[in-house]
């Protein structure tokens, strides 16, 4: 009988579509990967209810303030349709590889660049109806209008700089993408929450007296303008933790190895070290961090639970 010795190809390299299945029939009989798709179920569930209360809103609101319940309603729709494809990603069979993180990725930066364009609309549009002054720095249609530009500068650096891990002139360009991403997110940020922050006490709701707005088929007692203001302001400062997520990914990354053998000299944030890879293996580039990539479902999966489901339930319930 012929000898055939050992392959590591599995381990230390990329996977072979059999050793996949394999992995994923283990991992689904014991239940070890079976929750993957559990928290974008989860976040789905959420928007939907949020999205059902936000049209019942738009439903109730009076012809001249139904503006900001529809920009509302269109947040959480785009949201909603992304989070049935990521759903369907991570319900594959395969389990997690780099490439399904990829396009993830990609349908998280595809909702951004809609949600965000509606959503800093809806924050100006509510903000002038609440009574604030002008913006600071530059209209509110400028300032949805940038959310595209900085999602764009931020895929730059996650797909094109891979963050901070690609070679030559693709690194340079993540590095400089990602300040000036942060930058105008800044900008953007302080216009909306200047506007919202200065609504005066005495404040009441431009085109719509209070009496009708009592009468509105409104589930719970409107607030007052000042207070509605501050509960925007907050659901929109709520968006720093976006960025705070993406520079933890550059952070984490970075300290990942750049291929399979250099795993037992750098293991992954010290999370325990990997079998020394022997040295007929081939090195590899190494595949995406798995913790990184669960931290980012749960991360990203509540800050657009609190943030875009947030908007829909003040549009529906308070607005």
């Amino acid at each position: 009988m012929q000898f055939k010795p050992p392959t590591y190809s599995a381990p230390y390299g990329v996977a072979s579509p059999a050793h996949v299945a394999h992995v994923a029939h283990v991992a689904r009989a014991d239940g070890s990967e079976h929750w993957r798709p559990v928290v974008p179920r989860f976040v789905l569930s959420t928007l939907l209810a949020s999205g059902a209360l936000c049209l019942a809103g738009v439903a109730g609101a009076p012809g001249s303030a139904r503006s900001e319940p529809l920009l509302a309603l269109a947040v959480n729709a785009v949201a909603v349709l992304h989070y049935w494809f990521i759903l369907q990603v991570r319900m594959r069979p395969s389990g997690h590889t780099t490439a399904d993180e990829q396009h993830v990725d990609e349908l998280r930066h595809g909702d951004w660049a809609c949600t965000l364009f509606f959503l800093y609309l809806h924050f100006h549009a509510s903000a002038a109806r609440l009574g604030a002054p002008e913006p600071p720095l530059f209209s509110g249609l400028v300032g949805a209008l940038l959310q595209p530009v900085l999602v764009l500068l931020g895929a730059i650096g996650r797909f094109l700089g891979d963050e901070l891990r690609a070679r030559g002139w693709r690194r340079w360009l993540g590095v400089a993408s990602y300040p000036l991403s942060c930058v105008l997110f800044g900008l953007a940020l302080y216009n909306v929450l200047d506007c919202l922050l200065r609504v005066p006490e005495s404040a009441v709701r431009v085109g719509e007296p209070h009496a009708a707005h009592a009468a509105r088929a409104s589930a719970l007692e409107p607030l007052r303008a000042v207070d509605a203001a501050r509960l925007l302001a907050a659901l929109a400062l709520a968006q720093l933790g976006y960025p705070i997520l993406a520079l933890l990914q550059v952070c984490w990354r970075a300290c990942e190895p750049d291929d399979a053998r250099s795993r037992e000299r750098w293991p992954l944030l010290g999370w325990g070290r990997s079998p020394a890879a022997p040295p007929e293996a081939v090195a590899s580039p190494a595949p995406y961090p798995e913790r990184l990539s669960e931290l980012k479902d749960l991360g990203y999966g509540l800050l657009d639970m609190v943030v875009k489901g947030g908007v829909a339930l003040y549009s529906g319930l308070l607005g």
